[in-house]
């Protein structure tokens, strides 16, 4: 039982280290600076955002974070 709870463990850390990376990936596509508001309004559109595949990477996002809870329950 003590393999298969540090097997576990370990893919808990490699969720969570992904959920790291993939966060900081969505900031990196919508971080828009310090433009004015109309610039922000025009950028952040969802045609912007779908070109930058920041939906993709939320959706990816998301899957991990199901997969992080998911381990964490049998972690209990």
């Amino acid at each position: 039982m003590s393999k298969l709870k540090l097997k576990l463990r370990e893919q808990v850390l490699q969720q969570l280290d992904n959920i790291k990376i993939d966060v900081q990936e969505i900031k990196n596509q919508i971080d828009l600076g310090n433009p004015s508001k109309e610039a922000i309004m025009i950028d952040f559109t969802f045609d912007s955002l779908n070109n930058n595949r920041v939906y993709s990477r939320v959706s990816s996002l998301q899957d991990e974070i199901r997969t992080l809870k998911m381990l964490l329950n049998l972690l209990k």
